[in-house]
């Protein structure tokens, strides 16, 4: 990787940065998002497909390589917002509006997975998101709401 990273960079900085020992490659810090929506949908017959759609926006959405609102994937250190969040729920074909939205964030510690406060882990310059747990409820109208 380094090589590689070297090779990309090496008409683009000084030769002393290269041959020096001033480069550090390192892994990106992934950050599982679980993610909880309820749907206010307008028909009972949406329920189901609306649940599913939902879901596979928010993973696609969060995927750090071919996520974010242009499907080119996240820049280091920069984390998805609530409201990116709300509006890809938002975009979710049948949806009326989002009711409710809840995300939780976790950071690999020691091979387990730790809650993380997001005020921190937001400053982590080469933080990328992953979709965790999609959770997602639909309402139709002022009915029940569905839940996997």
């Amino acid at each position: 990787v380094r090589e590689m990273a070297e090779a990309c960079l090496r008409d683009k900085v000084s030769r002393e940065l290269l041959e020096g020992n001033y480069l550090t490659v390192t892994a990106p810090r992934l950050i599982r998002m679980d993610v909880r929506a309820k749907l206010c949908v307008r028909g009972v017959r949406q329920v189901m497909e609306i649940r599913k759609q939902a879901r596979e926006m928010l993973e696609a959405f969060l995927n750090p390589i071919t996520g974010g609102s242009d499907g080119a994937g996240w820049d280091l250190g920069r984390l998805p917002e609530y409201q990116q969040l709300r509006n890809c729920l938002q975009n979710v074909p049948g949806t009326l509006y989002v009711m409710q939205l809840s995300c939780l964030c976790y950071e690999e510690r020691d091979g387990q997975w730790q809650e993380a406060e997001y005020g921190q882990i937001r400053r982590f310059p080469w933080a990328l998101p992953m979709a965790g747990e999609c959770r997602v409820e639909v309402q139709a109208g002022g009915g029940q709401p569905y839940v996997e």
